[in-house]
C-alpha cells in the first residue's frame, strides 16, 4: 500500500518529486512549478508526451495572476463565481511558467482545486502545482485512491481523500485576447457554457461562448480516458446477437491488436445514473470496476438521454474513452 499522510506528501513534494493527491475532479499526479525535476517525472511516469500542457493548480486568484502577463475582467468574475471549483483558466503566461507546464506555449492554464486536502497542500507550499491525472497517458482517470494504486502497481505515493465529488475533468475555457469577444470552451465539463454565461450576465458582460477544441487545453485528442477493455457507444435500445457480430469484427479490424477478442466475450452493460452529476460522478469508478475482470466488451446504451448541456462534459468523456461508436439506428 502506498498511501501517505499530508505532512509526508508535503516533504516529498519539496524535495523534487511527485504525489498523487486528491481533488474534487480527479485524482491528480502532482509537483511543484518551480522544479523541472518534479515536472519532468510527471511526464515519465505518466508517459505523457511533451506536447500535452498541464493544468497549474493554486490557492487564490492572487496565486493565479502572478503567473500571467494578462489576466482580463472576465477571468476575475469567473473566478470569484467558481473558484475554488471546476474550471481552468487558460491565460498569457509570464517566465514563472516553465515551458515544460506549457508545451512551448505562451499560454497556461489555471484552477483553483476545491478539495480541502489540495487547497492544505497549496497552502503550506507557498508554490502552485502542476496535477494532471494519476494515471498513464490515454487511460481511464482515477476518482479513487485504488485507481491510482492499481495504476501505478504501489509505486507512486498517494494521499487518500476519499472519492472525488465531480469525477469528471475541470471545464477549460480561454478568452479571446486579440478581440475580447468571445469566450472559448476547449474541453466541457460541469461547469456549462449556460452556468459561464449566467455568471458574466450578472456582471453585465455579453459574450459569445462557443465550443474550441484546442492543443492549448489537456484531454484534446480523439481517443483518451480509454479502460483495460473497449468500450463501445451504441445509439439503439437493444443489442442483439447480429450487432454483437458487427461490432466484434469492426473492434478486431481497428484495434491495435487485430482478432484478440473472440465470439465468446463476455458483454458488460456500462449503465448511468440518469442524473448527469451523479452519472459524471461514477463514470471513471465504473469503467475501472468493469474492466478489472475477465477480457469483455464494455458497451453503453445511449437511449436518446445525452442531449442537454448538463450530459455534455460527460459525453465528451465517453465519445473519447470508446474504442467504436456503433450508430445502426437513430434514436427514437
Amino acid at each position: 500500500m502506498s498511501l501517505i499522510s499530508l505532512p509526508r506528501a508535503l516533504e516529498i513534494l519539496s524535495q523534487d518529486e511527485i504525489v498523487a493527491i486528491p481533488t474534487e475532479t480527479v485524482y491528480g499526479l502532482a509537483g511543484r512549478i518551480d522544479s523541472p525535476t518534479a515536472l519532468k517525472k510527471i511526464f515519465t511516469v505518466k508517459k505523457r508526451p511533451y506536447f500535452d500542457p498541464l493544468i497549474v493548480h493554486v490557492h487564490s486568484i492572487e496565486d493565479a495572476k502572478r503567473l500571467c502577463l494578462e489576466w482580463p475582467e472576465v477571468y476575475d468574475i469567473l473566478a470569484k463565481e467558481f473558484w475554488p471549483g471546476p474550471l481552468t483558466l487558460v491565460a498569457k503566461k509570464n517566465s514563472r511558467v516553465h515551458d515544460l507546464i506549457s508545451s512551448g506555449l505562451d499560454t497556461v492554464a489555471i484552477r483553483c482545486p476545491l478539495h480541502p486536502l489540495a487547497q492544505q497542500i497549496l497552502f503550506s507550499l507557498k508554490t502552485p502545482f502542476a496535477a494532471p491525472s494519476a494515471n498513464r497517458f490515454g487511460k481511464t482517470s482515477p476518482t479513487r485512491w485504488t485507481h491510482v494504486e492499481t495504476e501505478f502497481n504501489g509505486e507512486i505515493p498517494i494521499v487518500d481523500g476519499g472519492p472525488c465529488q465531480v469525477g469528471l475533468e475541470s471545464t477549460v475555457v480561454q478568452w479571446d485576447f486579440k478581440n475580447k469577444t468571445q469566450l472559448s470552451i476547449l474541453r466541457p465539463g460541469v461547469i456549462t457554457a449556460t452556468l459561464l454565461q449566467k455568471a458574466l450576465l450578472k456582471h453585465q458582460i455579453k459574450v459569445k461562448i462557443e465550443k474550441n477544441t484546442s492543443h492549448r487545453s489537456p484531454g484534446f485528442l480523439l481517443q483518451h480516458y480509454q479502460p483495460k477493455w473497449p468500450l463501445v457507444i451504441i445509439n439503439k435500445y437493444n443489442l442483439i446477437e447480429k450487432d454483437k457480430a458487427s461490432i466484434l469484427n469492426q473492434l478486431n479490424t481497428h484495434l491495435p491488436k487485430p482478432h484478440f477478442l473472440s465470439s465468446k466475450i463476455d458483454w458488460i452493460e456500462l449503465e448511468l445514473d440518469h442524473q448527469p452529476q451523479i452519472a459524471a460522478r461514477e463514470l471513471y469508478h465504473q469503467l475501472h470496476n468493469l474492466s478489472s475482470g475477465k477480457k469483455a466488451i464494455l458497451y453503453f446504451l445511449t437511449k436518446g438521454r445525452w442531449q442537454s448541456p448538463e450530459w455534455e462534459g460527460l459525453v465528451d468523456r465517453l465519445s473519447r474513452a470508446a474504442s467504436l461508436q456503433y450508430f445502426e439506428e437513430e434514436p427514437q
